[in-house]
């Protein structure tokens, strides 16, 4: 079915842009189909019919060897094959330099290099994160003072609450000293570091004044990474979220 519709709408082709050129690789490539399509539908013929198939009591015998021959009446499929390739290429250009253009490694190289200022800033993030406030301000541009961060973080955790809610739920470290460190923030969150014994938890919090909406962007960041457990996606695992206010918290692990 395929073979004849391609058949139909190079006539229509014809017929319509009266173009040889326009036409001629589709016209080759009908060239170098019809033998197969004649071999294929008589070596299934000759199949069905078993052995009257190949007897002198039917056609079919004939018209196989006809297929060879259907692919030299008008130039070897070798000829035509040729033509189709070149008309093709034509619409082509080589890639430039050794590689295929969608060679993995120079298309990550060529990213790199597109990019290198956001993955620099990208790689600074967590390790100006990682300071702890106040030290080396100079090598941190805005970077407050440990008085500074703690009155705009005063009341923002009370641990004794924390940590008994964190109890309630058996979550990691569960009965264990809990400590907080506040690590940066801003606008959007508040971002504390959790440590129980060995376990070690990030954990975010809108910030003292609350902007409209901006508990349920927490609690939808918190229901996706919740979602991408157990899946091949790399992100951090989620551990717990409260969506009781005040106090919108959630934790994911390091």
């Amino acid at each position: 079915m395929q073979f004849r519709l391609f058949v139909l709408y190079v006539a229509w082709e014809i017929d319509e842009y009266q173009d040889y050129r326009r036409v001629r690789h589709d016209i080759a490539a009908i060239k170098v189909l019809t033998p197969q399509v004649l071999h294929d539908i008589v070596q299934r013929s000759i199949q069905v019919h078993g052995a009257l198939g190949v007897s002198n009591e039917m056609p079919l015998g004939r018209m196989w060897m006809m297929a060879p021959i259907m692919g030299l009446v008008d130039g070897p499929s070798e000829v035509h094959r040729v033509t189709v390739a070149r008309q093709v290429l034509k619409r082509y250009q080589a890639a430039p330099g050794l590689w295929p253009t969608e060679h993995l490694p120079e298309k990550i190289a060529a990213a790199r290099e597109k990019f290198a200022e956001y993955l620099e800033l990208e790689v600074a993030k967590p390790l100006m994160a990682a300071m702890p406030s106040g030290a080396n301000a100079e090598a941190r541009p805005g970077a407050t003072t440990p008085e500074e961060d703690a009155e705009r973080t005063k009341g923002l955790i009370d641990e004794a609450l924390l940590a008994k809610w964190m109890d309630d739920r058996d979550l990691p470290g569960s009965g264990q000293t809990l400590e907080t460190t506040f690590i940066t923030g801003g606008a959007s969150n508040e971002l504390f570091d959790v440590r129980r014994g060995s376990h070690r938890m990030a954990l975010r919090r809108p910030p003292r004044i609350v902007p409209e909406g901006r508990n349920e962007t927490m609690l939808r960041e918190y229901r996706l990474l919740a979602a991408l457990a157990d899946t091949d996606v790399p992100h951090a695992r989620a551990v717990a979220v409260c969506d009781e206010p005040p106090s919108s918290w959630g934790a994911a692990s390091t």
